[in-house]
């Protein structure tokens, strides 16, 4: 027996390192073997995070003569990384060129078991890992390899893959199967638990080219039979409803082509995509189309819809009908479009409905090709609020939406038309739009049944001549008309900005000659006959509180309806006006009639600084009529209090709205 030992000290190169190395073999003269031993103090492979120490690799029979070099059992040990020794077999002839290697390795973990044979012409390795524990393998690696996407990984992997190849590798296949695998991402925006999982992937050389690049055909089939998975804001329940993604690819080092996706929920919808993504400069898409046929809408929304919005409105609602959908992607463009069928969404607490939504819609980043056309048989709003058929004809386009026909939305009795909506500039800062339209009159009998209020007469309705929106500012343009209460309303030079933090509103409003026996019968205040008129000048709002206005409101010049105040209604006007008065003669009459004769009403209010400075419908001794009688039985309001505080104001405007005021018999 002949021994030699060589000690080799460091060897190193641009990714790796070895440290005090050393071999020492024992020669034997009659059997033509070799004992082997060698050894590394320590050894740094590429990307871990700290080296192995101690390595040994033992053969202590290795045979060895011109026609074969083998070991029938050979050890790998690596002290931390691996719980006991691997086994080594394997044997090399120069002629034809053999070479086998066999290793095996017993993990508490699991069992691997790998293969090579490499012949002159061809070569085959093979790879079996088998009731591997994920779990044991992450903590026992933690140490030395960087986890991917910081993931924690529980469950038990069996993985078979076999290679074969010559000259380059011709066939590659591998099939994975998971059981009750739990994985959980640090920030916990990833988690899947008890998931059942099968995937098999194969490549071969592929025979097209891409820039003289050589390529592979990759099949991948991957099935989730049970388990959950949460990937925010979704989550899937695979306990029923297996998954199944089968997919056909070309890969080459610049370039990956999707010649085909399938994304099958069973009993929910398939997605089929194609593709095309640069991998020379990261991860661009040159192209993408994907493809949903016509599927029942309601288990799309229960399984992919409704968890996103948890909590939210959207999160409750009843759901039938089926869509389609359709996806283009490009470098420049993203384009959708789709069809509907008898869609119905309904909020589950009834606070809005929309019924046989049907159509077909698209909208480009570019232009449109197709204009959206949609229409539905009847929608609602707070259950009682109802509207009829009506059909959406517009162009969305770009940063562009344009409606190419009036809208014409049945509401109660009545319609809400909306004449022309342009909207450029996207929904950035850069947004701009204008709406024009009309109200065509609504009854106040059908507003007060739905609003649960005494039967009321007339009718509300009105124009919108032009609203605008630019740089967070709606404008009023011309002058917007309500029809109501048998009079009209104007709003002039209206403007509403700040919508996102406190709004602030500016508009100047004219009253003209409103019915008040219609406006007093739906109030509490108390019956008045007669018309109104009046303005509101520079109202000034901010969060919906007002900050100062001009403010008047009384009986109109050359009118000849009858007038007449019930006792209800002057005895809150004299507590509005603060300090109201009812002279001793008045007071008196007030004891015995209900309802009573006057000229003339009025009263105004402009606010400053939190203070209203009051006047009525004429100066009176000391004070300001809030009602001069006329006629008989005829009765006198007059307020003597100038300045009055807002709040106060508002407070004693409150207590009259919410209780009757005392009535003097």
């Amino acid at each position: 027996m002949t021994n030699f030992k060589v000690t080799i000290g460091n060897i190193s190169a641009s990714t790796w390192q070895a440290q005090n190395l050393s071999l020492e073999l024992k020669l034997s003269a009659t059997e033509k073997n070799i004992a082997i031993t060698a050894q590394a103090r320590q050894f740094s492979p590429p990307t871990f995070k700290q080296p192995l120490e101690n390595l040994i690799f033992l053969c202590n029979k290795m045979l060895y003569s011109p026609e074969q070099i083998a070991c029938s059992k050979a050890t790998l040990t690596i002290p931390r990384l691996l719980d006991s020794p691997t086994t080594l077999v394997f044997s090399y002839l120069p002629n034809p060129l053999k070479i086998e290697i066999t290793l095996n390795q017993l993990l508490n973990a699991g069992n691997l078991n790998a293969q090579l044979l490499y012949q002159i012409d061809n070569w085959k390795a093979s790879l079996m890992l088998k009731n591997l524990n994920l779990g044991l393998l992450t903590e026992k690696i933690n140490p030395f390899i960087a986890l991917p996407l910081d993931l924690a990984l529980e469950g038990i992997a069996t993985v078979n893959a076999t290679f074969l190849g010559a000259n380059q590798l011709q066939k590659a296949e591998i099939k994975t199967t998971l059981n009750t695998f739990k994985f959980t991402e640090n920030t916990g925006s990833k988690v899947g638990e008890k998931l059942a999982v099968d995937w098999t992937v194969s490549a071969e050389p592929s025979t097209a080219k891409q820039q003289q690049e050589s390529g592979l055909a990759i099949q991948s089939t991957l099935k989730m039979r049970t388990g959950e998975l949460y990937i925010q804001p979704v989550y899937l329940s695979f306990q029923e409803k297996p998954l199944n993604i089968d997919s056909e690819l070309l890969w080459f080092p610049s370039r990956l082509i999707i010649k085909r996706l399938q994304y099958a929920h069973e009993g929910i919808g398939t997605v089929i995509a194609t593709g095309d993504i640069d991998l020379a400069n990261g991860f661009n898409i040159n192209a993408l189309s994907a493809r949903l046929p016509l599927t029942t809408l309601l288990p799309i929304y229960t399984h992919y819809v409704q968890p996103i919005f948890e909590g939210n409105l959207l999160a409750k609602l009843t759901v039938e009908g089926a869509l389609s959908l359709n996806l283009l992607l490009s470098k420049d463009r993203l384009k959708i479009s789709g069809g509907l069928s008898n869609i119905v969404l309904e909020d589950i607490e009834k606070k809005f409905g929309l019924r046989r939504l049907v159509g077909t819609f698209e909208w480009d980043s570019k232009t449109a090709d197709k204009p959206t056309n949609v229409k539905w048989d009847s929608a609602y709003v707070l259950s009682d609020i109802t509207m009829g058929s009506a059909q959406l004809y517009a162009n969305l386009g770009g940063e562009k939406i344009q409606l190419l026909a009036p809208l014409k939305q049945p509401i109660l009795d009545g319609v809400f038309r909306v004449d022309s909506f342009d909207l450029t500039g996207g929904f950035g800062e850069k947004m701009y739009w204008e709406l024009k339209g009309l109200l065509q009159p609504i009854s106040m009998q059908a507003i007060s049944k739905v609003l649960k209020l005494p039967l009321l007469n007339g009718y509300l309705g009105g124009t919108i001549p032009s609203i605008r929106y630019q740089q967070g500012v709606i404008t009023i343009g011309g002058v917007l008309q309500l029809n109501i209460f048998d009079g009209k309303i104007l709003v002039q030079r209206m403007t509403l900005e700040s919508l996102s933090t406190a709004p602030v509103l500016k508009a100047d409003v004219e009253i003209n000659k409103i019915n008040l026996k219609t406006l007093t019968d739906i109030t509490e205040f108390g019956a008045i006959q007669g018309l109104l008129s009046g303005y509101v000048r520079n109202l000034y709002l901010v969060n919906w509180q007002p900050v100062t206005f001009d403010a008047y409101v009384g009986t109109p010049e050359e009118q000849s309806m009858t007038r007449k105040i019930s006792q209800k209604a002057v005895n809150n006007l004299s507590n509005l006006g603060g300090g109201g008065a009812i002279d001793a003669l008045s007071r008196g009459v007030l004891s015995i009639f209900e309802n009573f004769s006057y000229e003339k009403l009025g009263l105004g209010c402009r606010l400053q600084n939190g203070t209203c400075t009051m006047w009525g419908a004429e100066t009176a001794p000391n004070g300001y009529y809030i009602v001069k009688g006329g006629g008989l039985p005829r009765i006198d309001v007059v307020g003597y209090n100038e300045r009055v505080n807002w709040l106060v104001l508002l407070a004693r405007l409150a207590s009259i709205t919410k209780t009757s005021a005392p009535v003097i018999k």
